[in-house]
């Protein structure tokens, strides 16, 4: 009786550890794949829908080319959207978004707005947006 009731306990305690031994796997692979994205995508800064939430904090805008928002995707591996584009870290998310502004602020200063706006002025910003939000996240 004492062997069956040792073994129905190393049985129970096999078990339990191997429940939570998994639990932990996936806790992990969590939170690496958090890592690698640079911000904890899923929490969406209180319950907003995804693609609601704009992430993007430069709002500077010459001759009124803005920056397309960064937005919550539905694809965990590509947390990130742009104009449509998911990207798998917050990083490229804003290099893109800077890029997207840069060559709409660049479009204008070779066009509509040649006289008063300089693809030099628009380099400049395209530095200052990526510096602000760089320094905004700065997780080192």
């Amino acid at each position: 009786m004492a062997y069956i009731k040792s073994t129905f306990i190393a049985v129970i305690a096999a078990a339990l550890v191997l429940g939570v031994r998994g639990g932990e796997l996936d806790l992990i692979q969590q939170i690496q794949q958090d890592f690698r994205m640079s911000l904890f995508a899923r929490q969406d800064q209180g319950g907003i829908p995804v693609g609601k939430t704009d992430l993007n904090i430069f709002t500077e805008s010459l001759g009124g080319a803005e920056a397309p928002p960064i937005t919550l995707s539905e694809d965990p591996d590509h947390p990130y959207a742009i104009n449509g584009e998911n990207v798998s870290d917050f990083n490229t998310a804003v290099d893109k978004t800077c890029d997207f502004q840069m060559n709409d602020c660049a479009e204008l200063a070779n066009g509509a707005l040649k006289d008063t706006l300089s693809v030099s002025d628009c380099n400049d910003q395209s530095s200052e947006h990526i510096l602000s939000v760089a320094l905004l996240f700065d997780f080192a």
